[in-house]
C-alpha cells in the first residue's frame, strides 16, 4: 500500500490526473474514492463513471466493454494515473481500459478480489476471501486510508 500512496502523491505533485474507474458497487466506490482524492488530498481527480451522459453515450455507441477506454483515449495523457475498482477483477471494460493504459504510458492501480485485474495492474492492492460485499466494504476503507495517508 506504500507503493501505491507514493503512485498518488507524485501525481499530485507533478500534476498529473488520477482516473478511477468501477462497475455497480464499484463504481460508487470510484465516485466515492475520486471525491476524496480530490478534496482531502488535493489530486486532480476524475471517475470515469461519474458522467452518466458520457457513460451511457459510449455504452450506447461504441459498447459496454469499451465506455472507459474511450474517455482515456480523449482525457488522459501519459504520466497519469488510471484506478480500476473490481470486485471480480475481470470486468472486461476495467480490463480494457487498464491495458490501453499500461501501453500508453500510465501507472495502473487495481483495487480488486482477485482476477486479471490483479495480474495486469501495475500496483495491485487485493482482497481475498471474502464475499462480494466484505470485498466492497474493504475497498471502501483501502481508498479511505488512501486519501488520509496522502493528505
Amino acid at each position: 500500500m506504500n507503493n501505491v500512496v507514493d503512485v498518488l502523491q507524485e501525481a499530485r505533485d507533478t500534476m498529473h490526473y488520477v482516473f478511477v474507474m468501477g462497475n455497480g458497487g464499484s463504481a460508487a466506490i470510484a465516485d466515492h474514492f475520486a471525491c476524496d482524492l480530490m478534496k482531502v488530498a488535493g489530486i486532480m481527480a476524475i471517475s470515469l463513471n461519474g458522467n452518466m451522459a458520457v457513460f451511457s453515450a459510449y455504452a450506447n455507441d461504441c459498447g459496454y466493454k469499451n465506455v472507459f477506454v474511450e474517455q482515456l483515449k480523449v482525457l488522459s495523457k501519459p504520466g497519469d494515473v488510471i484506478v480500476g475498482i473490481s470486485g471480480s477483477g475481470n470486468s472486461p471494460n476495467i480490463i480494457k481500459a487498464i491495458k490501453w493504459a499500461n501501453e500508453n504510458y500510465m501507472t495502473t492501480i487495481g483495487i480488486t478480489g482477485g482476477g486479471k485485474l490483479e495480474t495486469i495492474a501495475n500496483y495491485p492492492v487485493v482482497v481475498f476471501g471474502l464475499t462480494l460485499q466484505e470485498v466492497e466494504d474493504s475497498f471502501s476503507e483501502i481508498c479511505h486510508t488512501l486519501s488520509d495517508r496522502i493528505r
